[in-house]
Parts: structure tokens; C-alpha cells; sequence
């Protein structure tokens, strides 16, 4: 699912000079390349453009699993080492990403921005982290029909719900919100779920197995 939009804002302790170069990292399976190659919808957040005249960053992603990186080279002016841009300006722009098919591991669920020098060799001056958003797993092929001939308006009808879940869970969360007026509070399930207490009005609950993705 595409994320529009994001804003990315970060302020370095030090200068920037000619050479440096900015690299933000996302979590494992979020997809920053656009069709075109570049950054998906990268733009300059308001009418202050910290960077001038360095060229545009460039995105690319490794395989298997899917990581990708942006990079944004300093170079303001022809002097290497040059000042580029003073201490504790803001850096921020925005972009979009697609999201991956599931929360990445909590220990690598997070955004991470780091300053190199340009030196040679370039080495690592500063960086940081951000916690990135929950990522939540969708059901594919969904179908809702209705089974038997009990349709009419306050019958007590059967429905079945056909899907291919794209992550593993213990619980399903059924809301019905068109058409209005469907209670589910003594429906019936077949073993082994089990209705939750949760369970009221057009929200069914059910807890007692579980759903898994497909094995490939």
C-alpha cells in the first residue's frame, strides 16, 4: 500500500561541506523507488530549500529482502570541503513510500538517518533513529456472501467470508458498516473460533484459532 507523503525532517550539530552525503534508510520492505528510478515524489517541504544547487537524491533498493536507502550528495559549490550549509539548519522534504506486505521486526522497525563526510576515505559522523509506523497486513481475494435461504429482513442468515490473510493472527475483527442494521451479538461460529465478548452490534470478534498466509 502506498504511504503519500511523509515528511522527513532532520538538523545536524555541524556544518555541512561540499562531499558530505546525507543517507536515510528505511526499515526492510518499504519501497522508496518511483517508476522513473528516482525518489517516489520527493519535494522540498515549503518555500526554504536548505540545498540549492546539489542535485536531486537518489533512491535504490537491494532484493531479497527489500532495502532501500536515499542518498542526498552535498555539492553547493565546485570547492570540495567547501561550506555547503551552516549548524542546526532544518533539513526537511517529503516523499512517498510503499509500504511492505507487514510490520518489519521490532528490532529493525526503524528509520534511520546518518551524515558521512566526504573525506577519503568518507566515515561516519553523526545519525540517528526514528521509530517508523505499524505496518497492518491485509486479506486478499476477500469475499462476503450470504449462504441459504434466509435473507429476508430480521432472519437469522449465514454468511461466509472468504479471504487469503498476508500475515499470521489469532483474532478477527469483522465490522459491517453498509448496509446499517446487521447484529451479530448471538451469532454462531463454526469450531474452532469462538465469539469474543467484544462482540456488539455490526462488530463481530472472534478469537480461538488462527489465520495464516499461505505457504510458498
Amino acid at each position: 500500500v502506498r504511504t503519500p507523503h511523509i515528511n522527513v525532517s532532520m538538523v545536524f550539530n555541524s556544518v555541512l561541506r561540499n562531499g558530505d552525503v546525507i543517507i536515510v534508510t528505511p526499515p526492510p520492505g518499504f519501497d522508496l523507488l518511483s517508476e522513473d528510478g528516482g525518489c517516489r515524489d520527493f519535494q522540498w517541504i515549503g518555500t526554504f530549500r536548505p540545498l540549492v544547487l546539489s542535485p536531486p537524491p537518489a533512491c535504490n533498493c537491494t532484493m531479497t529482502p527489500l532495502q532501500c536507502k536515499l542518498e542526498l550528495n552535498v555539492m553547493e559549490s565546485s570547492q570540495f570541503r567547501g561550506l555547503a550549509l551552516g549548524e542546526q539548519v532544518r533539513i526537511a522534504f517529503e516523499m512517498s513510500v510503499t509500504n511492505p506486505v507487514m510490520t518489519p521486526d521490532i528490532v529493525e522497525d526503524y528509520w534511520r538517518m546518518e551524515l558521512w563526510h566526504g573525506t577519503s576515505p568518507p566515515y561516519p559522523f553523526s545519525g540517528g533513529l526514528a521509530e517508523s509506523w505499524p505496518v497492518y497486513g491485509t486479506l486478499d481475494n476477500l469475499t462476503v456472501s450470504l449462504v441459504g435461504f434466509a435473507r429476508r429482513a430480521g432472519a437469522m442468515s449465514d454468511l461466509r467470508f472468504d479471504f487469503v490473510p498476508s500475515v499470521w493472527g489469532t483474532a478477527l475483527d469483522i465490522v459491517v458498516h453498509e448496509p446499517t442494521g446487521f447484529q451479530f451479538q448471538n451469532a454462531r461460529v463454526n469450531a474452532p473460533w469462538i465469539r469474543h465478548e467484544l462482540t456488539t452490534g455490526s462488530r463481530l470478534v472472534l478469537i480461538g484459532s488462527s489465520a495464516r498466509p499461505p505457504e510458498l
